[in-house]
């Protein structure tokens, strides 16, 4: 019989404004409950690499160290269960045990790993690896305009990544998504808005760093689906979501960005508006980790207001106020569920649409697999590319099959009368030079032949 109780004897802690969050022995203890609860379920086996590592210990603890459960594991084994984690939230979902689901047990693996990291980093100090990736918006604000192309072109060299590999930790194999040569913010500035935006009210879009540096077409066309359907769209000033920090063990930088876009978004929420976010990842923080992290009123005020840009559309669908008048169809299609939207307790949108329940992951190996996984699922269901979710997921699941893929709201947009050419004005810098042979371009005088991909305007061709 185990040793551990699974009943935890206080209530789990969750913010790490409380004074217990930073307690290592209060940590130990929770991580063997919640691990032991794990290694007797087993449901969760196959989600990720952390189950399968924590249960491999503790069997180990049981055959070679008379252990009876976890009682014997250690901070090398709760190390290795968080670093194997993708902080996907898919364990918490299925998990029978959780509050959501009413039981006494209170199981939450990501939060307890995720509380992991943080002792860990401010124990041992933030690893540069974690540093490098806990900016996107820093970085994406220095690099994208007229540094994206040969930045990109750079991020193209395996030389370069083999180097980023041994000094900051950063697979050479991992698919850096390009820096766009006109941020998002830009673009706004000069969009006129179609007739009719404003007249259903207006929403405050949190663009998200992907959306602001990388994949700026992604929010571009989320403003014009919304303007479509009678709203005006403004972007208040923002910062990073504070995800990455969070996923690196920076809770301190986490906290400075979850304020600060609390006090940028207060007042578009007192006004009435709702904060639409183009990423799921990034809606799931302003929801359920903003309040956590900093306790206060206005987090929480955030918190209601805040929608996912499929959750707002579905909203109108509801009501019974989609705009519906579409040009074009999409006929069947694959729609790649993100985790992060299913943790927020968000259907799948659209009748026709199949939820693809395999996340795209972190490891590369299982990337890869799940990538494949994906991609005979798009096939099965229709001929050209799978609709999908979050901006990161689909570059994995487009290295895995080889095949493009669409977030909803590019989709939506062209079938909302937007012609594929009405697309923002300008093409991701850091095109492959085979690009550039296929399209026979010419460089601009005193320019090296590279240029004409990396600085090419939509439709110059």
């Amino acid at each position: 019989m185990s040793k551990i109780d699974p009943m935890p004897h206080a209530p789990p802690v969750r913010s790490p404004s409380e004074d217990r969050y930073w307690d290592a022995a209060d940590l130990t203890v929770e991580m063997r409950r919640v691990l032991e609860i794990c290694h007797n379920c087993r449901m969760c086996v196959n989600y990720c690499g952390s189950f399968p590592d924590i249960f491999a210990r503790i069997d180990r603890d049981i055959e070679k160290r008379g252990a009876e459960g976890a009682e014997l594991l250690d901070d090398k084994d709760f190390a290795s269960a968080t670093d194997h984690c993708w902080q996907c939230k898919l364990c918490y979902i299925k998990c029978p045990y959780t509050v959501d689901e009413g039981h006494a047990w209170q199981v939450d693996v990501p939060r307890v790993l995720a509380r992991e990291k943080a002792q860990r980093s401010r124990r041992n100090g933030i690893p540069i690896q974690d540093r490098a990736l806990g900016e996107p918006g820093l970085l994406g604000s220095l690099v994208s305009g007229f540094f994206a192309g040969p930045t990109n072109l750079v991020h193209q060299s395996r030389l370069v990544r083999k180097v980023m590999e041994a000094t900051a930790g950063i697979s050479a194999e991992f698919p850096l998504p390009p820096f766009a040569v006109e941020p998002f913010e830009k673009w706004l500035r000069h969009h006129t808005p179609v007739d009719g935006a404003g007249r259903e009210g207006t929403v405050a879009l949190f663009a998200t760093c992907l959306g602001d540096y990388n994949f700026p077409a992604v929010p571009a066309n989320a403003v014009r689906v919304l303007e479509k359907n009678g709203f005006a769209v403004v972007r208040p000033r923002q910062e990073c979501c504070g995800m990455p920090n969070v996923d690196g063990g920076d809770v301190e930088g986490a906290v400075a960005k979850a304020k600060a876009n609390v006090a940028a978004l207060l007042p578009e929420v007192r006004q009435g508006r709702k904060v639409v976010v183009t990423q799921p990842t990034c809606s799931y923080m302003l929801k359920k980790e903003y309040p956590e992290l900093l306790g206060t009123k206005d987090a929480q005020e955030v918190a209601l207001a805040t929608m996912d840009l499929m959750e707002f559309l579905d909203d109108l669908r509801k009501q019974k106020k989609l705009n519906k008048d579409f040009t074009g169809g999409l006929g069947k299609v694959a729609y790649h569920a993100p985790c992060h939207l299913r943790a927020q307790k968000i259907g799948v949108p659209g009748a026709r649409a199949r939820a693809l329940a395999r996340h795209g992951g972190r490891d590369h190996r299982a990337m890869l697999r799940r990538g494949r996984h994906v991609g005979h699922e798009g096939a099965v269901l229709r001929r050209g590319s799978p609709l999908r979710g979050p901006p990161g997921a689909w570059r994995h699941q487009r290295r895995g099959e080889g095949r493009r893929h669409r977030l909803p709201a590019r989709r939506a947009a062209p079938c909302q009368g937007k012609r594929r050419q009405a697309r923002p004005p300008y093409r991701v810098a850091g095109r492959s030079l085979w690009h550039r042979r296929r399209r026979s371009l010419k460089p601009p005088a005193g320019l090296p032949g590279v240029f004409p991909t990396v600085f090419l305007k939509r439709g110059a061709a």
